[in-house]
């Protein structure tokens, strides 16, 4: 949401038409992103609550138990993904604030860098969620690879956010 109020604090100044339709762009993508990370905490509780209903099945006989323990393994490989692609559109929502600082309204670059660190916190805390959920995943091959994007993502995510914190702060310190 604060990716999409710079855009749009930028869009329609005469100091940055150059820049313009790059902007609209951008605001456009942020809203859709936006839009699709609040679904995302409703898509997270559809996944717990099949995770909660897996764990509810019975579980007298072998096969019951066999059948609950497949259901939660599906369940909870499920809920990884959803984290996961909270994880990857905040890192787009980092590429979008990654152009504010240097093409956006100046008087809203902090604006800027407080949509990043938002960004930032939330692939690290989708990551986190991801990672718990893999501790009961017993699919070794599912499990590397989860950690091997979970720790891709953030890689990336740390070196986009430290390069528009550095924008950032010298757009505001001169």
């Amino acid at each position: 949401a604060l990716a999409s109020m710079v855009s749009n604090l930028t869009i329609g100044k005469k100091d940055y038409e150059s820049v313009r339709d790059e902007i609209e762009e951008l605001a456009v993508k942020a809203q859709h992103l936006k839009d699709d990370l609040l679904q995302s905490v409703d898509r997270d509780t559809e996944a717990f609550n099949t995770i909660m209903n897996a764990f509810g099945m019975k579980k007298k006989t072998d096969k019951q138990k066999a059948a609950r323990e497949a259901a939660i393994q599906e369940a909870t490989k499920e809920a990884c993904q959803i984290p996961l692609n909270v994880m990857k559109k905040s890192l787009e929502v980092l590429k979008i604030a990654e152009v504010l600082p240097e093409k956006g309204n100046v008087n809203a670059v902090s604006d800027a860098g407080v949509s990043a660190l938002m960004a930032m916190t939330a692939v690290e805390g989708a990551g986190l969620n991801v990672k718990i959920n893999l501790r009961s995943i017993e699919d070794s091959d599912f499990v590397a690879n989860m950690t091997s994007a979970v720790d891709s993502i953030i890689s990336e995510a740390k070196q986009t956010h430290e390069r528009i914190r550095n924008m950032v702060d010298q757009k505001i310190n001169g």
